[in-house]
């Protein structure tokens, strides 16, 4: 759970756990950028709610304790990215990012090897 959101007030999760060298893993959060928390990739659990949260979106407030890595954060975020592979319009193979993908990294470190949903 978190206990590093102190020095950040101000920020979102996102912004806080980075700022204290956390990972939270992110598809569409680019600085400078607005935020929208569309990939849904960031999602958070924070204690004494059943929502998750978008990391890159939700601010961060005394007292909250937040959880970054669990087993049902790593089911949604690999269903978030099989819901992007299903798209079909990735086609690692042909494409000019490919081994330089941050949506490819992403699905080998959860260990997507295919998409399991159809369209």
């Amino acid at each position: 759970m978190a206990s590093w959101w102190l020095p950040t007030r101000g920020k979102t999760i996102l912004e806080a756990a980075r700022a204290n060298g956390k990972q939270i893993p992110t598809l569409c959060y680019l600085k400078g950028l607005s935020t929208v928390g569309a990939c849904r990739v960031c999602l958070v659990e924070l204690s004494g709610t059943d929502r998750l949260l978008p990391a890159c979106t939700t601010p961060i407030q005394e007292g909250m304790s937040i959880r970054t890595n669990s087993a049902k954060l790593t089911n949604y975020r690999k269903m978030a990215v099989e819901l992007l592979l299903v798209e079909r319009n990735h086609i690692c193979s042909v494409c000019v990012s490919n081994s330089h993908c941050e949506l490819q990294s992403l699905a080998q470190s959860l260990g997507i090897t295919h998409a399991s949903y159809s369209l």
